[in-house]
């Protein structure tokens, strides 16, 4: 796999992470029950936060 520009490298650390956060846990006998890969922007959590305030 070639990873030709930094966005590319930045995805595929992002994916790499979270299969060995995964993978780690199966490990120590912890199962991880969501495979949510959805990462929240900053302004997507804002929003999230003031509509349960309203």
């Amino acid at each position: 796999m070639a990873l030709t520009n930094l966005a590319e490298k930045i995805d595929f650390v992002r994916q790499t992470r979270s299969e060995n956060y995964r993978e780690s846990m199966r490990l120590e006998g912890v199962e991880v029950k969501s495979t949510n890969n959805k990462t929240m922007t900053k302004e997507s959590i804002i929003a999230k936060y003031k509509a349960l305030a309203s």
